[in-house]
């Protein structure tokens, strides 16, 4: 695991437009869709290029609509070389696919029990995309506590019956906060309160309900950012804002959160807003809007730990070690090394 870069972006054209971003992958390239808050059908595509670190935007092809709008209550991830969007307020499903000029989306019609929420979280397991709770997007005093699942396949949502206990139910009903997270471990799928940091893990092999008790490093990061990789659920996150950021890596049999990398550059920000993945690399990116447009800032996490010699990072800064690493590294990321750290456990 070792830091690449930290990158500044901003998006070409008409990006001054766009008031929202959601990154995605499809065949190991990160892509960003960008819409504007309000109901006006128009939304734009970027393409980041793998080794100048730049965004392209590129031709958006709607079979069957007009044009998306706002993407502030979508679910957007990526499955089996498709990006899906589950439009939450207007109850529409799109998938989209890879074609020469660009991506091609298409609108899909869902049967059955129809979520009418804004999700707690959500994740992709075994063909079916999985929410649970949320905010009536009539009656936003009211949170649901239910699973429901959409198969993709057959494009009909079903409610999933879970089992939890009495004190564990009654927590989850209070959750408020509308995080939408995408943390997914083998079959456990984990939700997150941040206000107050509690943890719970949807066993959705079991489909049992556990809270998991410990609070260490997670109390103590400001603004906490998860994700996951291979298997692990990881916490990005400085103690203060100023300060530097740490990844843990949740130990799920003994529910506690480890250290695995410290940074050691105030380059990099305490949060992230977005977090997503490409073959062995994790991007991790905010987005701000001036009056040029809307500018990204990203950093790029290799979680690979055999690609580098990480025993030879000492020397990192001779002529030697740093032309074996222009070798591997994309250009505008071999100047740009802000840490790195092995991988122990």
């Amino acid at each position: 695991m070792i830091w690449l870069a930290h990158h500044h972006n901003t998006f070409p054209e008409s990006s001054q437009r766009y008031t929202r971003s959601n990154p995605f992958s499809l065949n190991g390239t990160v892509y960003y869709i960008n819409s504007l808050f309000q109901d006006e059908d128009e939304f734009a595509v970027y393409r980041l290029h793998p080794t100048t670190l730049e965004v392209q935007k590129i031709e958006v092809l709607c079979e069957n609509f007009t044009p998306l709008v706002a993407l502030s209550y979508c679910i957007v991830f990526s499955h089996q070389n498709r990006l899906i969007i589950w439009d939450q307020d207007f109850h529409n499903l799109y998938l989209a696919t890879e074609v020469d000029t660009g991506l091609s989306f298409r609108r899909m019609q869902t049967t059955g029990v129809v979520p009418n929420r804004i999700a707690f979280a959500y994740c992709m397991h075994e063909g079916k995309l999985v929410i649970h709770g949320g905010m009536d997007l009539i009656n936003i005093d009211t949170f649901s506590t239910d699973t429901l699942e959409l198969n993709l396949k057959a494009l009909i949502w079903t409610r999933r019956q879970t089992v939890a206990t009495e004190e564990v139910r009654g927590e989850l009903a209070k959750l408020t906060y509308l995080a939408e997270q995408n943390l997914i471990t083998g079959d456990r799928m984990h939700v997150i309160n941040l206000p107050d940091r509690s943890h719970f893990i949807l066993d959705l092999s079991t489909n049992v309900w556990t809270r998991v008790r410990t609070k260490a490093h997670v109390t103590v990061v400001e603004s906490p950012t998860f994700f996951t990789y291979d298997g692990n659920l990881y916490l990005y996150g400085g103690k203060l804002h100023d300060d530097p950021g740490i990844i843990y890596r949740f130990d799920e049999e003994n529910e506690e959160w480890k250290t695995v990398l410290s940074s050691l550059s105030t380059q990099l920000p305490c949060f992230f807003h977005h977090v997503t993945s490409a073959g062995t690399r994790v991007y991790l990116s905010n987005y701000t809007f001036m009056g040029s447009g809307m500018e990204m800032d990203f950093s790029v996490l290799e979680m690979n730990p055999t690609l580098f010699d990480l025993s030879a990072m000492a020397v990192q800064n001779s002529l030697e070690q740093r032309a074996l690493m222009d070798e591997v590294l994309p250009a505008p990321i071999k100047d740009m090394i802000v840490a790195s750290d092995d991988l122990q456990e």
